[in-house]
């Protein structure tokens, strides 16, 4: 017989990995405001909630950073 055992993720873990949009705001220099809107239009980085708050995966935020680059070079070609 498999027992299906679910391991949940330290909250430090998640809190290593993760921003707040406050953090987030501070690291891409926007205002809180700004993220809101962004998450209300679609257009920001992809975000997560767990119990009402609203987090950012560092690996996801980064690599929306270097899409954006990407666009604005092809743009600019």
């Amino acid at each position: 017989m498999t027992t299906n055992v679910i391991q949940f993720t330290p909250w430090n873990s998640i809190a290593d990995d993760n921003l707040t949009t406050k953090e987030l705001a501070v690291w891409i220099k926007r205002s809180v405001d700004t993220l809101k809107r962004w998450r209300r239009l679609r257009i920001g980085p992809p975000h997560f909630t767990i119990n009402g708050r609203t987090y950012y995966s560092k690996r996801q935020v980064q690599a929306w950073i270097e899409s954006q680059r990407a666009q604005c070079q092809g743009d600019a070609a």
